[in-house]
């Protein structure tokens, strides 16, 4: 989107990252040469770092979740507390950092760079797997209007990518484009399974579910009604799977 916007309009977007908890955290802020794709550098006044599980922080493009440093001083910009939740909050901050729960990694110049949120990274036969990568990768191929990741039971490898796209109309009905689609996937990462879905419906955020599917389509590979409090709703037009 970012290269097309360019070509069409002359201009060029600057891509940022920030959470309901905080303020800006990361940007490709002006007069710094943007990257697209990239979440930027840290914003000004922030200390972001991408840190394992042992609160350390990483190698450079080494995967791991994305904190912010809140000693010796708490960024003013971050929120207290979760209300009337002291559990959740706790579980939030560790020893000097505050963990925003998104996964990511920071390239030799510093830049950072959005993978997925950490119960959404899927590990296939030890490999991490982020579905924003996958999903990105999808929307890149011609045929493809929509796509939501998840993943599915495999007895060898743990789990496998599984990929819900929604093809433009004139691409829907061919086979051949179901085939194309995937054979772009497969040159991105190895095993993923590509049921062609005619709609996928999003919450206002425009965000893809993923918390419920893999649960629905581990045994018929279907995806049934999501509850109507969730706003949720997954139809299958095409039993074509290539």
């Amino acid at each position: 989107m970012i290269e097309v916007w360019r070509e069409k309009f002359g201009l060029t977007i600057h891509d940022g990252y920030g959470q309901t908890e905080t303020i800006v955290l990361a940007a490709n802020m002006p007069g710094v040469p943007v990257k697209p794709g990239s979440m930027g550098l840290p914003f000004p006044g922030h200390d972001v770092r991408v840190i394992n599980n042992d609160l350390a922080e990483t190698k450079t493009d080494e995967l791991g979740e994305l904190a912010v440093r809140v000693t010796p001083e708490r960024p003013p910009s971050l929120f207290l507390e979760y209300w009337k939740n002291a559990e959740e909050t706790a579980s939030v901050f560790k020893g000097d950092w505050y963990l925003t729960g998104d996964q990511a990694t920071r390239d030799a110049d510093g830049y950072l760079w959005f993978v997925g949120r950490a119960d959404d990274v899927i590990i296939s036969a030890g490999y991490r797997i982020g579905p924003f990568e996958v999903e990105s990768a999808l929307l890149e191929h011609p045929a493809v209007m929509e796509s939501a990741v998840v993943a599915t039971p495999d007895a060898d490898r743990g789990s496998i990518v599984k990929a819900f796209v929604k093809l433009r109309p004139r691409r829907r009905a061919r086979r051949s484009a179901r085939r194309g689609t995937a054979g772009a996937l497969q040159a991105h990462h190895r095993a993923v399974q590509i049921p062609a879905r005619d709609r996928i419906h999003r919450r206002a955020a425009q965000d893809s579910q993923r918390k419920d599917p893999p649960r629905r389509i581990a045994q018929t590979g279907r995806i049934a009604q999501g509850p109507p409090s969730l706003g949720r709703t997954f139809r299958d037009h095409s039993a074509a799977e290539s």
